[in-house]
């Protein structure tokens, strides 16, 4: 029976056809200001950098204290995750990281392993800042994939926005499964 199945499927094979050809998305909208919209509607907060981000900035923004891991040359960590073991690194209140590509049309930024230390660290703090230069937003995911060389990567990610559910009690919770708040700095 099961012979006869593999042989009935080898003789009705369809013929391959070729892949469609690939036309560019356009768009009549600005990347940047696109981006800045969605990431808020996705819960997010945007703000534009003209000047090197720093601790005090931070310290305003998210209060004292705050144990700090930073992916950025200008900003001291407070923590050495290298020194953590994986189940220590929720002691990381806010994270830094720099992201490479943002996308207007979704308002997701992406991240490959190269700027992370360890994969879970932008889900298991509190805050997540991503710092992202102005001429890397994109306006779609087509671009996007475009500038990403997936035989290079071997863990990459989008993140659009904070952690969220709404499926308790249909109830719109942020922060539910990873970070409580996500800033994207834009670097004119």
């Amino acid at each position: 029976m099961k012979v006869d199945i593999l042989r009935h499927i080898r003789a009705n094979k369809a013929h391959p056809l070729p892949l469609p050809e690939y036309t560019a998305f356009s768009y009549d909208f600005n990347p940047q200001e696109k981006f800045i919209e969605l990431m808020g509607a996705v819960g997010g907060k945007v703000l534009l950098q003209k000047e090197p981000l720093t601790l005090d900035q931070l310290s305003t923004l998210f209060g004292e204290g705050k144990s700090i891991y930073s992916g950025i040359d200008d900003i001291n960590s407070h923590v050495e995750v290298s020194k953590l073991k994986a189940h220590e690194l929720h002691k990381i209140e806010l994270v830094i990281l720099p992201a490479q590509i943002a996308v207007a049309e979704n308002g997701a930024c992406y991240l490959d392993e190269s700027v992370l230390p360890h994969r879970v660290l932008p889900f298991i703090c509190q805050h997540l800042i991503l710092v992202i230069d102005a001429h890397s937003i994109v306006g779609n995911m087509h671009e996007a994939m475009e500038k990403i060389d997936l035989s290079k990567e071997g863990f990459s990610i989008f993140i659009a926005g904070p952690s969220k559910t709404a499926d308790i009690e249909q109830s719109l919770v942020i922060g539910a499964q990873g970070a409580r708040s996500l800033t994207v700095f834009i670097k004119n």
